[in-house]
């Protein structure tokens, strides 16, 4: 049980990822990105945008869930 609801299905562990920011350069400066490439084969990618106010790095924990998703 978790957060008073069921858990169906089995826990796996989180995926292993290298993460390294990029700077892409935009009208007026440059915006740092985050990228979480997967140990494991590439099998798609997922573009996640946060808030003004937050950081890439709040992706971190469902970037672990996402084996083989860059």
């Amino acid at each position: 049980v978790h957060h008073g609801r069921r858990l169906d299905g089995a826990m796996t562990a989180p995926a292993p990822h290298r993460y390294s920011t990029r700077d892409i350069p935009v009208p007026g400066g440059s915006l740092r990105v985050g990228v979480w490439d997967p140990i494991d084969a590439v099998r798609g990618e997922v573009l996640a945008v946060h808030g003004v106010t937050s950081s890439h790095r709040v992706w971190a924990h469902t970037v672990a869930h996402l084996r083989g998703i860059r």
